[in-house]
This record gives C-alpha cells, sequence and structure tokens, in this order.
C-alpha cells in the first residue's frame, strides 16, 4: 500500500457521491483517512467478499463494481452509479447529518403503496398489492420466513431494483420519479458481507468513503462517528479477513453509516455472531434510532426485533400477513402466559378454580395459564393462591414475539 500526500495534485479528480458515480477504471483513489493519507491500490488484489471477479456486479453497499479488463483488482475497479445511469447525482455534496436534520415522530416517512413486483422466469409473485407506512425516527420490523418477499422488498427500497405496479415515497420523494435524491439519504448494510478482506478496516473505510463526496474535515468526522458507534478503534490497522464473524459483521455496518444516512435499511445484521458484537450492534442501532434515523430491521432473531423495533408488519409469499405496532401484533397474536411447575397436584376445587383463568395442563404437574397485558402476572398468581397450588417453578413473558410471529404464519398457511 503506497501512501499519497493529500494535496492538489492528488486529490481525487471524482469523489462519489453518498451511492457513487462511474470513475475512473485505472485506479480508485479514496479520501484522506483520518491520518491525511490517500491511497492508490495496486490492481492486483483480492475482490469484494461475496462478489464474483467476472462480469459487473453491485456490491452490497450500492456500488457497482466492473471488470476493467483484468479482473475486478479490488480498488483498482470501475464504480458507477447503483447501475442505473453513469450520472445519477449532482455534484453538490449532501450535508452531514445532525439530530436535529432528522425531526422525529411525524407519520409517513416512508410509504409503500400497492407494491407488486416478479422476478424474471419466477412462477409465482414476490411481492403482491403490499403497503405499509414507517413513520419518520421509528424502527420498522420487517419479518418473515425465508422467501417471503423481504430481500426484494429490501431491493426495492434502495433503489437497486424498480417496482412493476404501485409506488414507494421516502420522505416526500417518489422512488420513480426521484431515484437520485433517494439514494442519497440512505444506505443498506447487506446480508452478504460487502467489503474487501485484504484490507485493513482503515483501508476499507477509506475507500467506501471514496463514494461520497465528502471534504476532508466531514470525511474525518464521518470516519470518527462510524468507528465510534460500532467499535472498531483497535481494529483499524488489521486485515478484516482476520476479524471474527462479529467483527466483520461491525465493519459491515460501519462503512453502511458513512454517507449519514436518514434512513438505514438492515439485513440481518447480527447473523452469526457471538453476544458481545451483538450487544454492541444492537446498542448502536438503538442511539441512531434515538438520534432520529429511521431503521428498517430484517432478523429472525425475535427477541432483537422485540427490542428495537416499534412497528411490524409479517409477510410470507410476497404477501401481508399482519401489520401494526409491537403491542398491537402481540395483544392480538400473542397474550402473555405463565408456565407452571407444581410441587404437587391441586385438588379438583384448585383445578376448577384454575379453569376459571383458562388453564390448559401438560400433566398434573405442569400448567400454563393466560396472563392479560393489565393485570400482569400478579393476577395468575393470586389465582394459583387461590387454588392452594404449591409452586415449585414459573415462567412468565418467554418469546412472545416469536409465538405471534409463528402463529401468524400458521393462520397464514391455513388461510
Amino acid at each position: 500500500m503506497k501512501p499519497i500526500r493529500a494535496g492538489p495534485q492528488a486529490a481525487p479528480r471524482s469523489l462519489m457521491s453518498a451511492q457513487c458515480r462511474r470513475s475512473s477504471p485505472a485506479v480508485a483513489t479514496t479520501p484522506p483517512d483520518d491520518r491525511g493519507v490517500l491511497y492508490r491500490r495496486p490492481p492486483s488484489t483480492g475482490n469484494v467478499t461475496g462478489q464474483s471477479a467476472a462480469g459487473s456486479r453491485l456490491d452490497g453497499h450500492g456500488v457497482r463494481l466492473q471488470s476493467s479488463g483484468s479482473g475486478l483488482g479490488g480498488l483498482a475497479a470501475r464504480i458507477q452509479g447503483a447501475g442505473i445511469q453513469d450520472d445519477v447525482f449532482p455534484a453538490t455534496p449532501s450535508p452531514p447529518l445532525t439530530p436535529a436534520s432528522v425531526p422525529v415522530g411525524d407519520d409517513g416517512f416512508i410509504t409503500v403503496s400497492d407494491l407488486f413486483y416478479r422476478h424474471r422466469g419466477a412462477d409465482r409473485d414476490a411481492l403482491s398489492d403490499v403497503s405499509f407506512t414507517v413513520r419518520r425516527g421509528g424502527c420498522f420490523g420487517l419479518l418473515g420466513p425465508n422467501g417471503a418477499g423481504k430481500s426484494t422488498m429490501f431491493g426495492l427500497l434502495t433503489g437497486l431494483l424498480a417496482p412493476q405496479k404501485g409506488e414507494i415515497r421516502i420522505d416526500g420523494l417518489s422512488i420513480r420519479r426521484d431515484l437520485k435524491a433517494v439514494r442519497q439519504i440512505g444506505a443498506l448494510a447487506p446480508q452478504n458481507l460487502a467489503f474487501y478482506p485484504d484490507l485493513t478496516a482503515r483501508e476499507n473505510l477509506s475507500f467506501f468513503a471514496g463514494a461520497c463526496r465528502l471534504s476532508s474535515a466531514v470525511w474525518r468526522e464521518r470516519f470518527a462517528a462510524a468507528v465510534e458507534t460500532c467499535q472498531l478503534q483497535d481494529l483499524l490497522d488489521r486485515r478484516a479477513e482476520t476479524f471474527s464473524g462479529g467483527e466483520k459483521r461491525r465493519l459491515n455496518l460501519a462503512i453502511a453509516l458513512l454517507n449519514a444516512p436518514r434512513v438505514l435499511y438492515l439485513d440481518e445484521p447480527t447473523v452469526g455472531i457471538d453476544a458481545r458484537s451483538r450487544q454492541t450492534i444492537i446498542e448502536a442501532i438503538a442511539a441512531l434510532k434515538a438520534e432520529g434515523v429511521t431503521v428498517i430491521y430484517t432478523s429472525h432473531y425475535m427477541e432483537e426485533v422485540e427490542a428495537l423495533c416499534d412497528h411490524l408488519a409479517i409477510i410470507d409469499r410476497g404477501r401481508v400477513l399482519a401489520i401494526g405496532s409491537k403491542a398491537e401484533v402481540l395483544t392480538r397474536y400473542a397474550h402473555g402466559a405463565l408456565e407452571v411447575r407444581l410441587l404437587s397436584p391441586v385438588s379438583a376445587q384448585g383445578r376448577a378454580i384454575l379453569s376459571e383463568g383458562g388453564v390448559v395442563w401438560a400433566d398434573d404437574l405442569t400448567l400454563t395459564l393466560p396472563v392479560s397485558d393489565a393485570a400482569g402476572p400478579a393476577g395468575a398468581f393470586a389465582l394459583l393462591a387461590r387454588a392452594e397450588a404449591q409452586v415449585a417453578q414459573a415462567a412468565y413473558g418467554v418469546a412472545r414475539l416469536e409465538k405471534a410471529y409463528l402463529a401468524i404464519l400458521d393462520q397464514g398457511a391455513a388461510s
């Protein structure tokens, strides 16, 4: 890696906007890193994680990498804006994001109306008549099994796919008419890791910042914020290929934060990682949400969704099965329950008393009592006391969202 001193002659010929536009195919040069150095990458290096060296493909952060005659060649790749036009974005840089610039609480920041999409050659719709609204500054959970249509939905929201029917509006901008502006305010942290494994974390962040038109001052501020948010301070000068799974996920998220997005799309950001890294990422998302960033979140870990998301949509086979606030979904589909193990069987009179509360018996010593959100578990314990039941063990509130999610999927399959 040969450093090139920052200066008028060494400056990049074309710094990229939030989602990139075409640059020189010979060398991709990045903005200064936090040490004021520009990096030039030899063309013999490897590919972005998860990408093929053949042809032209989008990496997970919306950057199109195109062969320049000798494979992708790492940083010696051609970059063009999200695969649509050469002049995707104007030359004016977008201002840095601040909490004051993202008001929280008003509805309709993202509106999806009657959306339809079918992939070429598919025998069924990927999405059919999908509609929902995401409030500004909220965390919206998009849930569903594999093949439900979540990835297609992410592709449409980020502009990587074009709606065949229906409309998407983000902050008043139409995905059809205002695609360039829509891309400038969003960022995606994909499930498939999208960075260069043979670069250090510092070099990866420097390179992907080259996709944004940032002054040195703004770049240093964004770099520092992303590093602190994702706790990468001790990893900056290590090659990404040596990272643990959790460290790679944190770098993946940090890259998505470089353009200070107003809306952040997170596709299973904690899959397959350790508990400490998962906690770091969850805390980072909660902090971004508190600053007013709108988050679209998909995960198979229901405890994460329950902790972070305030509204949910459950989809399967391209159809919305349920949608509403988290409280509404839990109240309708998964009432709380107290699972109880008794020391000894109760009397016949005791069983009659417990039946008033809708008890479900697994055996003579194991039962489940429904718990209303209003009364909480205290009401169930009062009923147990009336029945003179001797409790050995009790558990309350375990995996409530998971129960609701499975109930919704079962109901959808039955219909």
